[in-house]
């Protein structure tokens, strides 16, 4: 007798084709509604708006110092201040690239559950029934690579936390904060100082020409030589000092912020690859046809 009955087939590929159904409809009227919300994205979003802040209070210690070492006459701090400008435009573009994955954690939510997967999940029902290599390969293709999209800016705000908690970061901050303190009080001694020049200027005007003339030369040398020889060295020093400590900051966060989101995406695309062409040879393509008795092979009856 043969015990392949069509219609256990058919059952098969209608429970099969249901199951796929119902995964569609699940993705997209209950879980893409829920990941389409960025408050449900909150330690996500908690992470990404401490490295927001991290790069507001490096590009304001930035700002300062630009106005700090302007006070050192000459031109010795043109070093330190082209090298401001350059870090400015680099934490320019981590603050984009922060704000860039805030926005689209809930734009890859809705493309991954509510258009990506159930598309993926009905292609694969659909194939439970023709049989078409087509569709089975879209539709692997389409739900593997939805989840690694999804799944792209949490693994990459995962890692950033591991390399900011290796590196130091936030210790790294508060001591530059720290040393950017005592650069400000140099600057402010610095422009005391020359305030107090030009008050000895404006009570000359009562001598002499030649007498307030001698004593403004002398007066601007002695400034001159007590700031530039000591608060002025000590003030360049520190700020050399501070820009290798800003420059490491700003390494760190560009590595977190950029560098390592692209890292992600290249290893997610080759996991898909991986699972794509796994998940493809283990499906069959064609469905085994009914075996028939032995005595019919030959066309004779018994």
């Amino acid at each position: 007798m043969n015990n392949n009955n069509p219609k256990d087939g058919m059952l098969g590929k209608a429970i099969i084709t249901a199951i796929c159904v119902v995964f569609a409809v699940v993705s997209f009227f209950v879980i893409s509604p829920y990941f389409e919300n960025i408050d449900n994205y909150k330690p996500i979003t908690e992470s990404l708006d401490d490295k927001r802040e991290s790069v507001v209070e490096i590009s304001s210690v930035l700002m300062g110092l630009s106005v700090a070492v302007a006070a050192i006459p000459g031109d010795a701090t043109t070093p330190i201040a082209n090298q401001i400008t350059d870090l400015n435009g680099y934490l320019v573009a981590s603050l984009g690239a922060i704000m860039l994955e805030k926005f689209l954690l809930p734009i890859f939510g809705l493309l991954t559950w509510r258009i990506l997967f159930p598309i993926g999940f009905i292609l694969i029902g659909i194939f439970a029934i023709v049989r078409k290599r087509i569709l089975i390969s879209i539709g692997i293709k389409l739900c593997i690579f939805s989840l690694a999209v999804f799944l792209l800016i949490p693994a990459g705000v995962l890692v950033g936390d591991v390399i900011d908690r290796s590196f130091g970061t936030k210790t790294l901050i508060e001591e530059v904060k720290t040393t950017f303190e005592e650069i400000d009080r140099e600057a402010e001694k610095i422009a005391d100082a020359s305030g107090s020049s030009s008050g000895n200027d404006t009570s000359s005007e009562e001598l002499s020409f030649w007498d307030s003339l001698v004593k403004n030369v002398e007066s601007t040398v002695e400034d001159v030589k007590k700031s530039v020889t000591k608060s002025g060295e000590v003030l360049l020093n520190k700020a050399k000092v501070l820009m290798g400590n800003l420059m490491d900051i700003v390494a760190a966060i560009l590595i977190t912020c950029c560098v390592v989101p692209i890292g992600i995406l290249f290893i997610l695309v080759a996991i898909v690859k991986t699972l794509f062409s796994s998940f493809t040879k283990l499906v069959p393509v064609e469905l085994p046809s009914p075996r028939l008795p032995s005595g019919l092979h030959s066309g004779k009856k018994e």
